[in-house]
């Protein structure tokens, strides 16, 4: 999705970026009001402002990154998408995200998978003891996995 008042893919970007029409800052700040604005109920962190905007020449300059939460960013592990109560949070940002940051983008927001994206049963090992996530069915049955959890949550319910 692109927000109003920029153009569509990386090469448009770069093209106003080069003629002028648009620099870096107002580029990330539009990006950054549009995923707001857009109320996305899968974004679990909106990373704060990164200081001082990238160079224009760089490659992927004014991009703003949405991504999975799967990476490790200052102050915030993914555990879930819940901010971690560690003390210790990190405050060095995942190698591929430091990476394309070198390259010009920034960090948008950090996004949670779709709950029922996979559906999932949750299964005790007997040799370990710990509870853990594992697929409810094959893709295939999918749709019959999701009958089947809907059937449990109404019998839970009486």
């Amino acid at each position: 999705m692109t927000p109003a008042g920029l153009p569509d893919g990386i090469a448009g970007l770069r093209a106003q970026l080069a003629a002028g029409a648009l620099d870096v800052a107002q580029a990330l700040a539009l990006q950054r009001q549009a995923c707001e604005a857009d109320g996305w109920h899968c974004v679990v962190a909106l990373p704060d402002d990164a200081g001082e905007p990238p160079q224009a020449s760089l490659p992927l300059a004014g991009v703003g990154l949405a991504h999975k939460d799967i990476f490790v960013l200052p102050g915030h592990v993914p555990e879930c998408g819940a901010r971690h109560p560690w003390p210790d949070a990190p405050v060095r940002a995942a190698t591929v995200i430091r990476r394309l940051a070198a390259a010009g983008s920034r960090p948008l927001a950090a996004l949670a998978a779709r709950t029922r994206a996979i559906p999932c049963r949750a299964i005790r090992s007997t040799r370990t003891r710990r509870w853990a996530a594992r697929p409810a069915a094959r893709p295939w049955r999918w749709p019959r996995a999701f009958a089947m959890a809907r059937w449990a949550r109404t019998r839970r319910g009486r």
